[in-house]
């Protein structure tokens, strides 16, 4: 009996030796820091030579990471592709009219667009019809007819669209109609995806959840490789500056990062970026979006 407590007793140092070990392993050392956020701003460019097509974002509008923001066409036109952009763009374009509100300034202007869209008929009539009597006599050639015939048409097109667009500021739109418009503008946007996507290397997307900023070009610009065409502002990538008290060598570029800021529920990640002397700049690709920037944040970085 003595040698089984003996044991006994012998076995429960080894454990608590063992425990103790445990317990006094040190922790892992860490470098804390504290810097401010500062915003990142994508620039979108034009990877090859084409033109700008599809492209019906406005400055000032939420977009998602991988959002299309517009198809870029080369050199030879593609009908499916133009179709497909002209019918979202009308879609968006009556859904815009169906949620503005209707005052007595837009009303003014839109008859003052018909009216300048009437006169222009009427001078393009006259100048038709008197091209015609050249051309009868020889006076002008083939060319010239045509080209006054071409313009009368394209005055008729703009008293029509002057017309729309007074009708439909003084139409008042149900809820359920608004409903169906953005409906259509829905599927009108499926539709558009998914003919750009068959164009190979024609579909541009957003490289980051954020609000556009500058918008440099429009539907039917040519641009070359490398061309800025829009300005993106990042709500999900930040840059930190921070400064340590002196530098420290223990610290390398891509080192992953702890950050946490007064307001958010849960640190996010980042690594750091560059390294001069005692600066740091980390970034981070998955900042709160509701975090702006400048703000103050607290930076953890676990050594090796």
């Amino acid at each position: 009996m003595k040698k089984i407590y003996a044991l006994l007793l012998l076995f429960c140092l080894v454990i608590t030796a063992a425990c103790g070990k445990q317990q006094s392993k040190p922790e892992k050392d860490t470098v804390r820091l504290q810097g401010k956020t500062e915003a990142v701003f994508h620039t979108v460019k034009a990877p090859v030579e084409g033109s700008i097509r599809g492209l019906i974002l406005d400055k000032g509008e939420r977009i998602r990471k991988g959002q299309p923001l517009f198809g870029l066409g080369a050199q030879e036109k593609n009908p499916e592709a133009e179709k497909a952009a002209a019918e979202l763009a009308k879609a968006q374009a009556r859904l815009n009219n169906a949620s503005r509100e209707t005052n007595e300034a837009s009303r003014a202007t839109a008859e003052a667009s018909i009216q300048n869209a009437q006169n222009r008929v009427r001078q393009a009539e006259q100048q038709y019809a008197k091209m015609q009597r050249l051309f009868s006599v020889g006076g002008i050639s083939k060319k010239m007819l045509t080209q006054s015939q071409l313009n009368l048409e394209s005055a008729r097109a703009s008293l029509s669209a002057a017309q729309s667009r007074l009708q439909q500021l003084t139409r008042v739109y149900t809820p359920e109609e608004k409903e169906a418009l953005k409906k259509q503008v829905e599927e009108a946007k499926a539709s558009y995806d998914a003919v750009v996507l068959t164009i190979a290397g024609s579909e541009i997307a957003s490289p980051a959840t954020g609000i556009v900023q500058e918008i440099w070009c429009k539907n039917g610009d040519p641009v070359k490789p490398e061309q800025p065409v829009m300005q993106i502002l990042s709500s999900t990538d930040c840059f930190i500056k921070a400064t340590a008290a002196t530098a420290d060598s223990r610290l390398k570029e891509g080192m992953e990062a702890s950050i946490t800021a007064a307001g958010i529920r849960k640190p996010f990640s980042g690594k750091i970026h560059s390294m001069n002397q005692n600066n740091i700049i980390l970034f981070s690709d998955q900042k709160p979006e509701e975090l702006p920037g400048g703000t103050a944040v607290e930076i953890t970085i676990a050594l090796p």
